[in-house]
């Protein structure tokens, strides 16, 4: 009978978002972590369960889906769980509800949907992926800053987190139409070293978690779209780049100057 099952993306859109809504009330009562990893858990069943029961035309991928759905809860969890300041917290929870609604609704109904649809879904599913990194990101830094799970080391936590921004950016280097050669395999050990050791600066700069956690991942990003043109045929365009990476620099510059409060 499940087998020939095949929800409506904007059914489950709704459906899921009601669920998220209950969970999100459920978890602001939430005290024990042995609840926080079955409430965790729980979300991910469910999204799991809507992504083998609705319609998925061919060129759309389920197991992308699920993968940045679970980028996604991993990372914007750790903001939810770590903000204080309640305006904050209600974006933060705004999110939650929004991106994965706007990931199920941007799925096509049917085949003839497939070219409209697809590009923006990918999209989003990488822009969740991005806020997912900048959760886990925040969180090695979180980990370190209140002293939690002393007994393991940080190292663990910055290898951790190294691992799961490399194999992030891989992911989406493929997905993007990179093939796997010696030249992208030699790019993924670089990022991971320079990952590895851009967590550990980061880690005894003054700044507060959820600056370190949107400092990192802006990092990421930029470094990722310019070794993504690297490894492509035309390389770096560096005069079509030029006002990006300026505006970027005074950006950064002006964030660090004006917005960030240093301890």
């Amino acid at each position: 009978m499940f087998k020939r099952l095949s929800l409506h993306p904007k059914l489950v859109a709704v459906v899921d978002t009601l669920i998220t809504l209950a969970m999100l009330w459920w978890l602001n009562g939430m005290s024990s972590k042995i609840v926080l990893a079955l409430w965790f858990v729980f979300r991910l069943a469910i999204w799991a369960g809507f992504i083998k029961l609705m319609y998925f035309s061919a060129g759309a991928s389920r197991a992308r889906h699920f993968l940045s759905l679970l980028i996604f809860c991993a990372g914007l969890l750790t903001f939810i769980l770590f903000t204080e300041w309640t305006p904050a917290r209600l974006l933060f929870e705004a999110i939650f509800a929004l991106f994965p609604f706007f990931g199920f609704w941007l799925l096509p109904a049917s085949e003839a949907g497939l070219p409209t649809f697809l590009k923006p879904h990918s999209r989003l599913s990488f822009m969740m992926c991005i806020i997912g990194l900048a959760g886990i990101f925040a969180l090695v830094s979180a980990i370190s800053s209140f002293q939690l799970l002393t007994s393991v080391s940080a190292w663990v936590w910055i290898v951790l987190a190294s691992l799961v921004a490399t194999a992030v950016a891989g992911w989406w280097w493929f997905e993007y139409g990179l093939k796997v050669d010696d030249k992208f395999i030699s790019r993924l050990a670089i990022w991971f070293v320079m990952f590895l050791e851009f967590l550990w600066v980061i880690l005894i700069l003054p700044f507060g978690y959820m600056v370190n956690g949107l400092l990192t991942i802006w990092c990421w990003y930029i470094l990722w779209l310019l070794m993504r043109f690297n490894m492509t045929e035309e390389g770096i365009k560096w005069r079509k780049q030029a006002l990006f990476l300026v505006s970027n620099v005074v950006l950064f510059v002006g964030y660090l100057l004006l917005a960030v409060k240093w301890k």
